[in-house]
């Protein structure tokens, strides 16, 4: 499981406690919010209709 995330992210900080309490594995990928970074930068088109 790849879970998108950001340093200062309460939100993601209580999934990772959670995956972690479960026993399931996830792959960190780390975003940087302030840079740009989305995490669907790959399939999100950014031109609008």
């Amino acid at each position: 499981m790849k879970l998108y995330t950001y340093y200062r992210s309460q939100a993601s900080f209580r999934v990772r406690i959670a995956l972690n309490l479960k026993g399931l594995t996830h792959d960190d990928s780390f975003l940087h919010r302030e840079k740009g970074d989305r995490a669907c930068a790959t399939t999100c088109s950014t031109t609008s209709t």
